[in-house]
């Protein structure tokens, strides 16, 4: 079941298609946080990361880059769920956003 995002919600916080949680009150989505909001390591990074797998040193530095970003998503979504909760009388569901709705994901947070 696609939701619709109030006028505030699609102004100010969606960006477009991703993955996010989403605060929800009266059937509609009133705020939304992005989950890759939270990238610690850039894209390029990552990709040279990837390809530099070939010595001990490239794959400890790899291992340590994804730790860094695990934590950060960790922390991110702690903050975004915070950040929704704050808001009176909404329900927080992640899912995905896209073409100005949002789904939820079944089974709640």
């Amino acid at each position: 079941m696609a939701l619709e995002l109030t006028k505030k919600a699609r102004k100010e916080d969606y960006r477009g298609c991703g993955k996010a949680w989403a605060a929800i009150r009266g059937g509609k989505v009133v705020a939304l946080r992005y989950a890759g909001d939270h990238r610690v390591v850039s894209g390029w990074c990552k990709e040279a990361l990837d390809r530099a797998r070939v010595t001990r040193f490239c794959a400890s530095s790899r291992y340590a880059a994804e730790r860094i970003n695990d934590e950060s998503f960790s922390a991110w979504r702690e903050q975004a769920r915070a950040e929704l909760g704050s808001l009176r009388g909404v329900r927080i569901r992640f899912g995905m956003a896209s073409g100005g709705v949002f789904v939820p994901r079944s089974g709640g947070l």
